[in-house]
């Protein structure tokens, strides 16, 4: 648990605009283990970006990494997919804004 909560970047137009689309157009939208694991990756990613600490560069950057450690393996399951689309969705919101 962090000291002090981040900055409300996500609670605006732009970022739900991001985090509804990524969520509706997925080809896999229809499958519940696939929400549940994008609502769940989408809530701790935008929960640990910092605006004022982190910038879109280094932002991605982490995320580059990530998909190609963790992504080979994740894509093979819904709940896998929907972990890399939730985090993709809010590092791409983050992106937006900043």
């Amino acid at each position: 648990m962090p000291l002090r909560a981040p900055a409300g970047w996500y609670n605006n137009a732009v970022a739900d605009k991001y985090y509804t689309t990524f969520r509706s157009t997925s080809m896999d939208s229809g499958n519940s283990s696939f929400l549940e694991a994008y609502d769940f990756a989408w809530y701790r990613t935008v929960r640990v970006i910092y605006s004022e600490y982190h910038s879109p560069a280094s932002i991605n950057r982490e995320f580059t990494i990530f998909n190609n450690r963790a992504g080979t393996t994740l894509k093979s399951t819904a709940k896998g997919r929907g972990i890399l689309e939730g985090t993709r969705a809010a590092v791409t919101a983050f992106d937006a804004l900043y």
